[in-house]
């Protein structure tokens, strides 16, 4: 996996399991025309650097909820779908932690 500028934005625990946000320019990312992506194995959640404001929260709280999903069920059953309709859902809500 290619990556340039890569940071460490912060850590977040999911259900005890830590994860690191990092926020970075990952090609492969760029090439799927995606904003973030999960790696399971190494508890790392990756953002595009260039997203900000309400796009950044909305795509780490879309990245969390893979990452809740994965911590308490069937690692193979994350529902891109479903996912993106949590996220939807729970981004309206006034949550003290994403503002």
């Amino acid at each position: 996996m290619s990556r340039t500028n890569c940071t460490v934005a912060q850590k977040v625990s999911v259900v005890g399991v830590p994860y690191t946000i990092k926020r970075d320019q990952d090609k492969e990312l760029l090439t799927a025309g995606f904003n973030g992506r999960i790696l399971f194995n190494d508890k790392e959640i990756h953002i595009l650097s260039t997203l900000s404001g309400a796009t950044y929260k909305k795509v780490l709280l879309h990245e969390v909820i893979h990452a809740v999903l994965h911590e308490m069920s069937n690692p193979e059953d994350t529902n891109e779908r479903l996912v993106d309709a949590v996220a939807d859902g729970l981004f309206t809500v006034d949550l003290g932690f994403l503002n």
